[in-house]
Parts: structure tokens; sequence; C-alpha cells
């Protein structure tokens, strides 16, 4: 009776060792797993969050490169093709997740949809502005050659303008032919800057239409000093003609590239509005991105499954182990 009764406890002290070794297996598989979930976890808000300060510098740098592309650098033009397929890259990978490193697409039930959505809104309008830039990268392109050439070509005139000045003030020409010449070389300045102007977007569509008042008045004057006309005398000294012709010839390379620009007038500024309207634009997108980003550590905070949950099975796995040392001892004991 007695050998019976101890089997039978031996049994039941084997079957407590059994439960706890279970219990100390699953504490550590439970708590593995949570460390392998936060881990992943913490490795796709990382990369979330590196995509959106990512987009914060290349929505800066597509701002510079659209205003510099629209003032004729040819260089720009190609980085903000660069950096605009950078974000676009980013902003589809935070939707549509990465199938290379795992990371989840944003749907319309989690709690970072609503501003990712506030941000493809921004980028939209952004995209928008900065498509009319690099659409019009050949009309630009032209406007900076044709500016690098009339301001050649003007820099000439300036000289054969104030050589004619001179030469009339030596003469003793009449006050009057004088002041219609010293006109003229102001003109050829003005014409110098305004071209300048034209090229930057500065003045808008009133800078565009001095230019082309001046270029108007500098030909007509330039015509009538050459042969006359109802209210300009005819300059009959040869040297001075001879000034005047040279003078004449230059001008005719001028006009032909600002009819050119006069054409394309409204493209041109039309690309440049573009490029300061993606400049006012860069800073919601910034905000856009930033707001996203404090939504994604946001969200990490909020997860109901914490490290501490990993740290409190630990302890029970701790707690399983030791008791189950003392119940191995007991029935070692005990046997």
């Amino acid at each position: 009776m007695s050998k019976a009764k101890g089997t039978s406890v031996i049994r039941e002290t084997s079957k407590g060792a059994r439960n706890l070794i279970l219990g100390l297996f699953a504490s550590l598989v439970a708590m593995a797993g949570i460390f392998v979930y936060l881990g992943q976890q913490a490795g796709y808000d990382r990369e979330r969050i590196g995509y959106t300060s990512e987009q914060q510098v290349l929505s800066q740098r597509i701002a510079k490169s659209a205003l510099a592309a629209s003032s004729g650098e040819e260089k720009a033009f190609n980085d903000l093709a660069a950096y605009r397929s950078q974000f676009v890259a980013t902003l589809d990978r935070l939707r549509n997740g990465n199938p290379e490193s795992g990371l989840p697409p944003i749907v319309e039930e989690d709690p970072l949809n609503a501003e990712l959505s506030v941000l493809e809104g921004e980028w939209k309008k952004f995209d928008a502005a900065v498509n009319t830039v690099l659409e019009g990268k050949e009309t630009i392109l032209f406007l900076s050659e044709a500016v690098e050439a009339i301001q050649t070509q003007m820099g000439g005139l300036i000289d054969a303008s104030q050589s004619v000045v001179d030469a009339l003030v030596a003469k003793k020409a009449s006050p009057r032919l004088i002041a219609i010449a010293s006109r003229q070389l102001m003109l050829a300045q003005r014409i110098v800057n305004n071209v300048s102007n034209v090229l930057t977007g500065t003045g808008g569509e009133e800078a565009t239409e001095q230019f082309a008042a001046d270029v108007e008045e500098f030909g007509t004057v330039l015509d009538g000093l050459i042969r006359g006309s109802g209210d300009i005398p005819k300059i009959k000294d040869k040297k001075v003609q001879a000034k005047l012709f040279d003078g004449s010839m230059q001008f005719k390379i001028v006009a032909d590239y600002v009819g050119e620009i006069l054409d394309n007038a409204e493209d041109i500024l039309a690309v440049q509005e573009a490029a300061k309207e993606a400049a006012g634009i860069s800073d919601a997108v910034y905000v856009a991105s930033t707001r996203l980003r404090d939504a994604i550590a946001a969200a990490a905070a909020a997860r109901p499954v914490k490290v501490e949950f990993a740290y409190a099975l630990g302890a029970l796995a701790l707690f399983f182990l030791i008791m189950l040392g003392w119940t191995l001892k007991r029935e070692a004991d005990r046997r």
C-alpha cells in the first residue's frame, strides 16, 4: 500500500514538472515572438520615417531646382527631374509598401492613412507645377540663349551709342540731336537690364512689356537717325552714319531674338509662375511630410504590444525555471 502511494506521488510530481516545462517553453516562445514582432515593426517605422525625412529634403531641393530651371540653368532641369522621381518613389513605397524589406502598404483602415492622404494631395499640386516647369525646358533654354545673345550684342550697341554721342558733342550738333542720341544710350542700358528680368521672371508681364517697348523705341530712333523721319532728323555726318549702320546690323540680331521671346512670352511666363508656385507649395509638402513622420512615431507608441510584455514573460519564464528546479529536487529527494 505504501509503495503504491509513493508511486502516485512521484507521478504527480512528474506531471507538475512537465507542466512547468511547458509553461517555461511557452513563456520563452511568446517572449521571443514579441521581440521579433517589435523588432520588425521598429524596422518598418525606421523605414517610413526615413522616407518622410528624405521627402523633406527633396521638397526643398525640388523648389530650388524649379526656380533655377525657370531662370535658364540646364543642369537644374536634370536635377529637378531626378528629385521628382526620387520623391515619387518614396511616396509609392509609403502607400504601396516595399516588397524588398517586407514593408506593408498603408491602407484606408491604417491610422497613418489620413496624414498620408494629405501628403499625397499636397504632392499632386506640387507635381503639377513641377511638370509645367519640366515641359517648358526647350522654351526656357532658348530664352537663356536669346538673353545671352542679346546681352552680347547690346554691349556693342552701348559702345556704339556712346561713340555717336561723343561724336555729336565733338561736332557741336544741335542739343536736340544730342539728347536723342543720349536717350538711345539710356535705352540700350535699360534693354540689357530688362532682358535679365525677363529671364528671371522679375516683374512678370510688366517687365516683358517694358522690354518690348524699349526695344521698339530703340529700333525706331536708330532707323530715324540713319534715314530720317518726321520727328527724328537724319545724321548726315558720314563717320557717325557708319557707326549707326554698324549698330543697326547688331540691332537686327537683337530684334530677331526679341521677336522670338515675345512670341513665346506666354509660355515663358507660365513656366516662371509655375516655378514660383512650386516654391510656395514646397513648404506645405514639407509640413505634410513632418506630420506623417510624427504620426508614424505616435502610432508606434500607441501599439498594444510593448517591450514590457516581453520582459514580463521573461520574468515568468525565470519563475517557471526556478519552480522546475525546486520540483525536480523535491522529486529526487522523495525517490
